[in-house]
């Protein structure tokens, strides 16, 4: 299993904004030279947003009660390393060590609702600059 790095989510208490443009689009090149298939960074961002769903259903409103609430869904959310580095080991071919290494990181930074809601922008921008770089083959 590689060694987690640490994420820092939080620039002067704001949302780093460098996560959801240039460190994104690293990310996302990375995935693309390596081969990542679309479909199999899709699914487990599909994950990621039943557990945002699932955390916005059980507290609507930000603070103490999403906190709580993201403790109650922490199990799961641990669960996405576990799932990459099965499909890890299933064919690692298909999925990159550095997608394995992206889970690794992120379950260890995510400690709260607040650092959970920055990841999921994060990789909702990771998929965004993935689908540019990776396009359909019928693309113009």
């Amino acid at each position: 299993m590689p060694q987690a790095r640490d994420v820092v989510y939080f620039k002067d208490d704001r949302p780093d904004p460098d996560l959801m443009d240039r460190v994104a689009e690293d990310q996302a090149k990375d995935f693309d030279r390596e081969g990542l298939k679309p479909t199999q960074l899709r699914r487990h961002y599909d994950d990621v947003i039943t557990l945002r769903q699932r955390l916005n259903a059980m507290a609507s409103k930000p603070g103490e009660a999403r906190e709580r609430a993201f403790d109650a869904l922490r199990a799961d959310f641990k669960m996405l390393k576990a799932k990459a580095a099965y499909a890890y080991g299933r064919d690692h071919r298909t999925f990159p060590k550095s997608l394995l290494q992206f889970f690794v990181d992120h379950v260890h930074s995510v400690k709260t609702a607040r650092d959970f809601d920055v990841f999921f922008q994060h990789f909702q921008a990771v998929v965004a600059f993935h689908k540019f770089y990776k396009p359909n083959d019928n693309r113009d």
